[in-house]
């Protein structure tokens, strides 16, 4: 949640949250990911992670968060128990329970 509320507001920290991630062991990074909807963007890969590799995928002009996904071998989001999730639409809001 912290990252995601992160990437709302500022382009450049969160940039480097996100470069930061590539350099963790067991993390790569992908230029060419594709989300759950069928979005490009930029993955990082948590390959063999407890059950399976996880992906957060951001877009590479804004830095936002845009999905996440779990996949059971390699990064097809169709094998297997993959399943995966995309953000389709974000839009700033006056307040807490306000709608767009």
């Amino acid at each position: 949640t912290e990252i995601y509320t992160l990437s709302l507001h500022d382009a450049l920290p969160i940039s480097r949250v996100f470069r930061a991630l590539a350099a963790i062991p067991r993390v790569t990074a992908h230029e060419d990911a594709t989300d759950a909807a069928g979005n490009h963007g930029v993955g990082f890969l948590l390959a063999e992670a407890a059950g399976g590799s996880q992906e957060i995928l951001v877009s590479p002009q804004t830095y936002r968060f845009q999905g996440y996904q779990f996949l059971d071998s390699g990064r097809d989001l169709r094998s297997g128990s993959a399943w995966g999730m995309a953000v389709l639409r974000q839009e700033t809001v006056s307040g807490p329970g306000m709608r767009p």
